[in-house]
């Protein structure tokens, strides 16, 4: 269920008066307000708008003897609500490692082109501002360790600010 939430800002300006006006949502008329206040912001508060790359704009009539129709270009907008998806390909968590290890990690996400990660190892940032193409890898070559065992997790961020993580 998608309980998304987002209001619509616009100014609509008329010296004498608007009788309406009207949201379109990816062209379809989705609300009418004819309580409008003109020259300031008004808005629309929309609910339950999908997860998807939209279209919107608002129509406004004037009041009557004219009731001129004036609609406004279509703006878009992406509605990201998914985290991106992280998969550790290597080492293996709890592996046995010497002092220099190649981290190989894979990001995924349903609209960014870009994801920036970071890599934690044994609870510790260690290093961040990884640049990861959607759907391919990238590998951090990271040295100091001590020997022994460590654990190891990623946490990525899409342009929308959806942080997803890794299993440990």
């Amino acid at each position: 269920m998608n309980n998304s939430q987002i209001t619509f800002v616009y100014f609509p300006e008329d010296p004498i008066g608007i009788f309406n006006c009207s949201i379109y949502l990816d062209s379809i008329i989705n609300d009418t307000d004819d309580t409008i206040n003109a020259n300031q912001n008004n808005s629309f508060t929309i609910l339950g708008v999908s997860e998807a790359k939209h279209n919107w704009t608002v129509s406004c009539a004037d009041v009557f003897p004219d009731f001129n129709l004036f609609k406004v270009s279509e703006s878009n907008f992406t509605l990201d609500l998914t985290s991106p998806n992280i998969t550790l390909n290597s080492p293996g968590n709890n592996t046995n490692t010497l002092r220099m290890v190649e981290f190989n990690i894979s990001a995924a996400d349903n609209f960014d082109t870009n994801i920036n990660c970071s890599i934690y190892i044994d609870g510790n940032l260690n290093v961040s501002n990884i640049n990861v193409s959607n759907g391919s890898s990238s590998i951090s070559t990271i040295s100091g360790h001590s020997l022994g065992i460590h654990t190891w997790n990623v946490s990525c961020l899409d342009d929308a600010l959806n942080t997803g993580w890794s299993n440990k």
